[in-house]
């Protein structure tokens, strides 16, 4: 947990409606250069150290500041002695947390659990329960997200929940409506999900009004007034400003091109302006600038105008991985772009994929690959990614493997090895070979181990060059 500052401005921060606020509020340099940041240490990397308690022992006398507040617990009820006594002393510590993290003490044992994608193995959050409040819904609104989901949202009369005014809270979809029958009206507690989103948990029935109707779902998207699929999505993609707003406001944001200068509402105003309605757009917004007098509208003046125009310029390189997940294909994000990225190499070689070998990439499975037919089956969508590559360099995924004379390769495995699939894996990865999960025409080698399965009949109908175990490992050791 890193924090801003251990003995914030109160004053400031009474004026902020979130830790997350006042976070970015306190990393501007402006103010940054008037209060220096501060922070808890918690790691430290090439130490020699054997325990993380050695760690924060260690960081401690090189001079980081260290949260003091920490235990090392032999047992489950000693775990949970402490998480209880931080929870009790939470609102006296002088900044906000939401719970306290449970790590495995021995960093052996660290390395050997590992991390998934997105968490190490070997700590887990306990989050404290939410604070909760009572409040009325004034309205239900619905959200039309750009993958055209669309979400209900109950607008609240502002309800001050854990120091954080609450003025809105997430209904998810028709379903949780219906199965807490919530209704406009309706008084209702709130909670703060992880002490960050808000949520119904319960509604007063008893102080309803006899006549309070119940919310009547739309079936059509409330911003294009297109049909809505059998998951309450709007199916307009290309013609529900909604979606296209959202894509853009995605395309810039910090997980996608990261353009500096380009928040919402510079967004929403270009786009009600005409001048940026879709991603490409966005690289032509100088030349259109050239006949719209932008320094005449308020907010806009010329420093302004020219940091963001070169913040525009600055991403015009951009890497294949960065490309794929920035055009907010459905069920396409950051992981399986680099996996789509690493398997093709080049824009090209990518844009010109087949059905049958997307099939054939080790974590890519049939949502994803009808995510990505669906998009590309609407010719607007063809049309944008070509203009948008044509105005960017996107760069292929640079190996060392171009030397090799197996680079490009795709290889797939079937039956028991001696050795471990993953090490069997990694070591023609190192050749430039792709390993696939399916046999297709463009497989170059099956190496078949004991027990093969169905896939050893259909390559020798393709006429696929069959490996036993023996012939792979020849085949490594006179590779590598």
């Amino acid at each position: 947990m890193g924090i801003f500052g251990l003995r914030p401005n109160m004053k400031i921060m009474d004026k902020l409606p979130s830790p997350k606020e006042a976070r970015q509020f306190s990393t501007l340099p402006e103010v940054t250069a008037s209060r220096p940041l501060r922070y808890f240490a918690y790691s430290l990397i090439g130490g020699r150290e054997n325990t993380q308690f050695e760690v924060l022992n260690r960081l401690k006398e090189l001079g980081f500041c260290v949260n003091e507040h920490q235990c090392l617990a032999n047992n489950v009820d000693e775990m949970l002695g402490f998480y209880n006594r931080i929870y009790n002393d939470r609102y006296s510590l002088g900044y906000d947390i939401d719970g306290v993290v449970l790590k495995v003490n021995n960093l052996t044992l660290q390395s050997r659990l590992g991390n998934t994608n997105k968490a190490p193995k070997w700590a887990i959050a306990h989050k404290f329960p939410a604070a909760q409040g009572k409040t009325k819904i004034e309205k239900i609104l619905v959200q039309v997200g750009r993958t055209g989901q669309l979400t209900p949202i109950a607008q609240l009369v502002p309800i001050n929940i854990g120091g954080v005014v609450v003025t809105r809270a997430n209904l998810y979809n028709q379903d949780e409506i219906e199965r807490k029958d919530i209704r406009e009206g309706d008084l209702v507690v709130v909670a703060r999900a992880g002490d960050v989103i808000p949520k119904i948990i319960d509604v007063d029935k008893s102080a309803r009004s006899r006549n309070a109707p119940k919310f009547v779902f739309p079936d059509t998207c409330p911003e294009c007034d297109s049909d809505l699929d059998d998951w309450e999505r709007c199916t307009g993609e290309n013609v529900c400003p909604a979606q296209q707003i959202g894509k853009l406001k995605y395309f810039v944001s910090n997980d996608a091109f990261d353009i500096t200068g380009f928040g919402d509402k510079q967004l929403e105003f270009f786009y009600n302006l005409g001048l940026v309605k879709q991603i490409p757009d966005i690289f032509t917004l100088e030349e259109k600038l050239k006949n719209f007098n932008l320094s005449e509208q308020e907010g806009w003046g010329e420093k302004s105008i020219s940091n963001l125009l070169d913040s525009i310029n600055s991403r015009k390189t951009i890497t294949l991985e960065k490309f794929i997940s920035s055009l907010g294909i459905r069920f396409v994000g950051p992981h399986i772009a680099k996996l789509l990225a690493k398997h093709y190499g080049s824009y090209e070689n990518w844009y010109s994929a087949d059905e049958e070998e997307l099939m054939s990439i080790i974590g890519v499975g049939e949502k994803i690959i009808d995510s990505l037919i669906s998009f590309f089956s609407e010719k607007d969508n063809v049309e944008m990614v070509k203009n948008l590559a044509s105005q960017l360099k996107i760069e292929s995924v640079s190996t060392n493997t171009s030397s090799s004379p197996f680079s490009g390769k795709i290889m797939v495995f079937t039956g028991t090895l001696s050795m471990e699939r993953k090490e069997a894996q990694a070591k023609v990865e190192s050749l430039g070979i792709k390993v696939s999960s399916s046999v297709s025409k463009n497989t170059a080698f099956l190496v078949v181990g004991e027990k093969p399965g169905s896939k050893l009949e259909k390559a020798k109908k393709l006429g696929i060059k069959i490996l036993t175990e023996e012939k792979f490992v020849a085949f490594l050791q006179k590779s590598i």
